[in-house]
């Protein structure tokens, strides 16, 4: 496979077809985006992949208008166009990014995992809290259907 410098060289690279690949880190590989969560969830064990299932059963649950697509090499819903949730697997859990403002409001409820500004992680080690996730799905609906009127 050759590949070809495209733009910034730190970012990425792009072999004779365009087709866009990850520079690698010491810790992955070159690799073509994913074009589906079937693709991305296949890509891992089985007790992950349920655990992706789980996941993204629960959001489309509590978003039945909500479209899935993958950006960012994460699975992602959106709706009306915005971003609504994404989320992802890694080494030892699963990354949740409902965004800055739902973790402010959630941030007591989700104090005992892992958090960032705009996400949370659930370790391999412990249940994923189902219900939780679909409230603020449920309340991230909310606040795009109020923005977009």
């Amino acid at each position: 496979l050759a590949l070809l410098h495209g733009g910034d060289a730190s970012r990425s690279w792009y072999d004779t077809t365009g087709v866009r690949y990850r520079k690698p880190t010491p810790h992955t590989r070159y690799t073509v985006p994913m074009q589906s969560f079937t693709e991305y969830s296949a890509s891992f064990p089985p007790p992950v992949r349920a655990r992706l299932i789980a996941l993204r059963n629960a959001i489309a649950g509590a978003a039945p208008k909500a479209n899935e697509k993958m950006a960012y090499g994460v699975p992602t819903f959106t709706l009306n166009g915005k971003n609504l949730v994404h989320f992802g697997a890694f080494k030892k859990h699963i990354g949740f990014y409902p965004g800055v403002e739902m973790m402010r409001h959630y941030d007591t409820k989700l104090s005992r995992y892992t958090r960032a500004k705009g996400s949370v992680q659930f370790p391999f080690e412990k249940p994923l809290p189902l219900s939780l996730i679909r409230t603020i799905v449920r309340h991230r609906v909310a606040l795009l259907s109020i923005h977009i009127k």
